[in-house]
């Protein structure tokens, strides 16, 4: 019996427990159904045919699908239950959730609330990861935007309607807007596969559009080969070059460069709201003096942030550098007054003096890598540049 049936009959039960009603909206293979013993309306998906003579398949299916029942985070809709119906085949049960999904929302967004909504993303993201599940087919239509009172006000809380399990055992293929490189080569999901696809929604939450269009040829082809235009010319407005470079990692075609995991996706982008609301105190307050008649006031905002920075003169001087800075790359209480190759994280870098004078001559961002640690250098004033260093964190 196919379950597309049921709309053309009064009711179809599935299970033996959940009936599907005819008038309700359908989305894919995702139906409206009634638990007969309890009244009460959940979401059932119907994920394939009976697995019939393939046993590893259907083991497979079961212990995801379990895992998944297992899972409890606000923002993930929770499974609870599942099964195989001789009629429809296996089927997953997940609590009934009202609200437009993400594709439905118009968009872009702020950049406040794009990044609030990422962020909410990626938590539920590493929340899965943590149980040892990969999503594999995040995308927009998969996540609904559910309103939520708080102290604050009212504001829209992002849940994502199930893991890519049911997905898996399906014939249609996941999304190919995206799929990362690797994936459309044939590659399994993983984990770099899914922080793809988080910089695949940053990207279309900032500019209301995907990083490619076209035909499903053209756009996995593009995902190999092209790289995605800017978030500013897609927005078509100017954009803090933090925001830019955090996408453009999530987006990078070798699964290495990309951030390592989930925790390390919402690391750098707690990292990024804290820089855009430096930046915004900095350019509200006064501060066209020269850079040594401002240093109180720049090293106050840098103690108030978890972030390590520091002020570097293109001489290669340290002029402000907070407490963090000191502690992750010198071996100094106090760095300030020293040249920045004289750290002992910096003295095996004979190249970072050429990138502060770059970076200043030319005003344009620059990140670069020493092991585990990332610098994000950006222009700071006509004489000196602004510092940000950070932990790759892997968190497993």
């Amino acid at each position: 019996m196919n379950p597309d049936s049921a709309y053309t009959r009064s009711m179809q039960t599935v299970g033996g427990r959940y009936a599907l009603e005819q008038s309700l909206v359908r989305v894919g293979r995702v139906f409206r159904a009634r638990h007969l013993q309890l009244g009460k309306m959940f979401a059932l998906e119907v994920v394939a045919p009976t697995f019939a003579g393939n046993e590893e398949a259907r083991r497979r299916f079961q212990a995801e699908a379990r895992t998944a029942s297992e899972l409890s985070h606000p923002g993930l809709v929770p499974v609870v239950d599942f099964g195989e119906d001789p009629g429809v085949g296996a089927y997953m049960v997940s609590e009934l959730v009202e609200g437009l999904s993400l594709a439905n929302q118009p968009l872009p967004l702020s950049v406040r609330r794009a990044l609030d909504i990422l962020g909410q993303l990626a938590d539920v993201v590493e929340h899965v990861h943590r149980r040892g599940l990969v999503h594999g087919d995040l995308r927009a239509d998969a996540i609904i935007m559910v309103p939520e009172t708080t102290p604050g006000g009212r504001r829209q809380i992002a849940r994502l309607l199930d893991l890519g399990i049911a997905q898996r055992y399906m014939s249609s293929n996941p999304a190919p807007a995206y799929l990362a490189p690797e994936r459309i080569a044939g590659g399994p999901p993983t984990v770099a596969s899914d922080v793809y696809a988080l910089g695949v929604l940053g990207f279309l939450l900032l500019t209301g559009q995907l990083p490619f269009n076209g035909s499903v040829a053209d756009v996995l082809m593009a995902q190999v080969y092209e790289r995605p235009p800017t978030i500013a010319s897609a927005r078509r407005e100017p954009m803090d070059d933090a925001i830019e470079s955090f996408i453009a990692r999530a987006l990078a075609k070798d699964p290495d460069e990309r951030h390592r995991s989930a925790a390390a996706f919402r690391h750098d982008l707690n990292a990024v709201l804290e820089l855009l609301v430096m930046h915004r105190r900095m350019h509200t307050s006064d501060m066209i003096e020269p850079i040594n008649a401002r240093e109180a006031a720049v090293h106050m905002l840098f103690e108030h942030t978890g972030l390590a920075q520091a002020v570097i003169a293109s001489s290669g001087l340290i002029s402000v550098a907070n407490r963090a800075f000191a502690r992750l790359v010198g071996d100094r209480g106090n760095v300030e007054g020293f040249d920045v190759t004289e750290l002992a994280l910096f003295a095996c870098v004979p190249d970072l003096l050429r990138v502060i004078k770059t970076v200043q001559h030319d005003q344009v961002a620059q990140e670069i890598r020493i092991g585990k640690v990332v610098l994000w250098i950006a222009p700071f004033s006509s004489e000196a540049v602004h510092m940000i260093a950070r932990l790759d964190q892997i968190v497993s």
